[in-house]
């Protein structure tokens, strides 16, 4: 499993933030939704994989059916999004393609 830069898998609890300088340029939105960036930070395009959706797990999310990724980050940066890559067609990569693609409208790969 890749992890983030500073050990966690998930960085949606407390937002995606950029690598710093010299990191490679991931930041994961969820589990099944990941951004790749390439180039200078200063001009650093994003590539999304996957836009999936995540499961509860136990007693910690009473009531919830499924959780989505945060996109607030890539949102932030719609400009430099040049693709989603669907990797394959589980429901736990695509299925929050629906409700959220409308927000960021870029090509599918």
């Amino acid at each position: 499993m890749t992890v983030a830069p500073d050990g966690r898998d998930d960085l949606s609890t407390t937002g995606p933030r950029p690598p710093p300088p010299g990191r490679e340029a991931r930041i994961f939105l969820r589990k099944h939704c990941y951004l790749y960036g390439f180039g200078p930070r200063a001009q650093r395009k994003w590539l999304m994989i996957d836009l999936g959706i995540t499961f509860p797990e136990g007693e910690d999310d009473p009531g919830v059916d499924v959780i989505l990724p945060d996109l607030k980050f890539i949102e932030a940066n719609l400009k430099n999004l040049v693709g989603l890559v669907i990797t394959h067609a589980h429901e736990d990569h695509i299925g929050a393609v629906i409700e959220l693609w409308p927000r960021i409208k870029c090509p599918v790969y």
